[in-house]
């Protein structure tokens, strides 16, 4: 790999494998034989109101003398059925008490190791995600990893790291989707010294609702303070933990009397900014963002996505 990339800065493209734009693979395991405790918990229930219903139709039976015109279950029909539910229901209050001692979300019975998650076109299917690295130049894949976290945005540096290594290079430039984008990652990239290319998905509630968003308002480094859209300043009041990571927060007096306040929030003490003790990563992303164009980034992802085989061909996975 290293012979065919000598070059000492190579570009490479992050992209969820497969040409139709999705990056999970299917797994042998069917939907209905993965459980988290939600679904444990309700087919329990169902499995003890089902029992119920039986034992109610045993006492019956054995009290009421049969008719040859409308035969219903025989008594031992009725405790075969019972015995069998009892055993399912052991069997899910097992499974139960082995997420809770594991710290497991989801259980598989067929293939341990796949997981739920959503598919490319919306539907939920039980299967792995597979990471992929693309060389955008020469259009090769360059890493791959074969995962069952049904997310995206914790393998950006892992995956990138490696691609690094294989590629033999010191500097390294990434474009990824918004899926992902993560503050954290992010940091682990620059200081690994890997430029990232990634949108920032919009997740305000405040957009929905014709509010001002947080883009809306201006940081200004050098006062340590935000410039909302009426122009006055919002300051740092104190810090919190959110998350797991160490929050700023900025406010102002002045949302009291604003004439423009019923554009900004719903809150009657007024408008509240918080901001990542090192969002300076995310906000040099942004510019880099927006200088390279997202639409030329998302063509550079969506080529690269064109090169990459099904993922069928070019993985094995063992299910």
């Amino acid at each position: 790999m290293r012979r065919i990339y000598p070059q000492p800065e190579a570009e490479a493209v992050w992209r969820r494998v497969g040409g139709h734009r999705w990056e999970q693979v299917k797994a042998v395991n069917n939907r209905r034989r993965n459980f988290n405790e939600a679904r444990l918990t309700k087919a329990i229930k169902a499995i003890e109101e089902k029992i119920d219903t039986y034992l109610h139709e045993l006492d019956q039976a054995d009290a009421a003398q049969p008719d040859p015109d409308e035969p219903g279950p025989s008594a031992q029909e009725l405790r075969e059925k019972i015995k069998t539910l009892t055993e399912r229901k052991a069997k899910y209050q097992a499974l139960h008490e082995g997420l809770k001692e594991s710290g497991a979300k989801q259980v598989s019975l067929t293939d341990p190791d796949a997981r739920s998650m959503v598919m490319h076109h919306g539907s939920t299917e039980v299967g792995y995600n597979v990471q992929t690295v693309v060389d955008e130049k020469h259009q090769l894949i360059v890493e791959h990893e074969v995962t069952n976290d049904p997310t995206d945005h914790a393998h950006l540096a892992e995956m990138a790291w490696r691609a690094k290594e294989t590629l033999g290079v010191e500097q390294l430039q990434v474009v990824a989707d918004m899926g992902y984008y993560d503050g954290a990652e992010v940091k682990r990239c620059v200081q690994a010294g890997v430029t990232t290319y990634i949108p920032k998905p919009i997740t305000s509630v405040n957009q929905k609702r014709s509010l001002f968003t947080k883009q809306d308002f201006v940081y200004e480094e050098a006062k340590d303070c935000y410039r909302c859209p009426q122009g006055e300043e919002l300051t740092y009041r104190y810090e919190s933990f959110e998350q797991n990571r160490l929050i700023r927060c900025y406010t102002t007096s002045k949302c009291l009397t604003c004439p423009i306040k019923h554009r900004c929030t719903t809150n009657q003490r007024g408008r509240r900014i918080t901001r990542w003790v090192d969002e300076k990563f995310l906000e040099d992303m942004a510019r880099r963002v927006r200088a390279a164009g997202s639409n030329a980034a998302a063509a550079t992802v969506e080529r690269a996505g064109r090169s990459v085989p099904s993922s069928g061909r070019w993985v094995t996975v063992t299910f």
